[in-house]
């Protein structure tokens, strides 16, 4: 029988499955309001077959606009999702933001792996301490092989890169990027990913339509909400 699993991607680095009651596979969960709900955890990323990408909209999280890749292995369809924007709204999210850079290397129809993951700082890895907290989505191809992104960032020394560069002004005794350059970055972020999506969208021949809708603007969200996975239920709560 065919099954439709959602996964959501958390803040943490971690893609999950939720689930209320027990089932095979998951694991306990206790919420900071001792609640518990049931989680199975793709330590190893998600991998199939690329059917289409979605642009779609959250009605449990203010309506907030996600990302979802829509994945086939064997009868088997996954719908991996990722917040497009960050908690205050006005940049890209660190997951998306690296997903952005490697759409354009995407195609349908092809078997890819998805897997985010996080670092924080002072952690230790591969025997090295983590000096910077950092984030990001590595894909692999059917065989294995990372696949690298397309798009640069534009620096001192890629002057020429795609991605434009912030630029930094000492504001109330702290250095800041600036306003304008927040808001260059994010329409370039955002216009590659309504144009890969696009091109990545169903298509005639998939099973399921791809819903009409308008690009969202950013919506205000709680400091509860900015971090919670976008399941019909909530909680408060380094794969490569």
């Amino acid at each position: 029988m065919a099954n439709k699993n959602y996964i959501q991607s958390f803040y943490d680095g971690s893609l999950f499955e939720y689930s209320k009651t027990q089932k095979e596979g998951f694991v306990e969960h206790t919420n900071t309001k001792d609640k518990v709900s049931y989680r199975k955890y793709y330590n190893k990323g998600v991998e199939g077959e690329l059917l289409w990408i979605n642009r779609k909209n959250n009605q449990f999280l203010n309506n907030r606009e996600e990302l979802e890749f829509v994945l086939a292995n064997g009868e088997d369809k996954y719908y991996v999702t990722f917040p497009v924007l960050s908690s205050n709204g006005d940049e890209v999210d660190d997951f998306v933001e690296q997903i952005v850079r490697v759409l354009p290397a995407l195609n349908k129809g092809e078997v890819i792996n998805i897997n985010n993951w996080r670092m924080n700082k002072g952690d230790t890895i591969n025997g090295d301490v983590v000096k910077y907290t950092n984030s990001g989505v590595t894909f692999k191809n059917g065989e294995g092989v990372k696949i690298d992104p397309t798009l640069s960032y534009q620096t001192t020394s890629n002057p020429k890169g795609d991605i434009p560069q912030l630029q930094w002004k000492e504001i109330a005794g702290k250095n800041r990027p600036t306003a304008a350059s927040k808001e260059g970055k994010l329409e370039f972020l955002y216009g590659i990913l309504v144009e890969e999506t696009d091109r990545l969208a169903y298509s005639e021949g998939g099973s399921e339509p791809k819903p009409k809708q308008e690009p969202s603007k950013p919506q205000p969200k709680t400091a509860a909400q900015a971090f919670e996975p976008a399941g019909v239920e909530y909680d408060d709560d380094l794969p490569f």
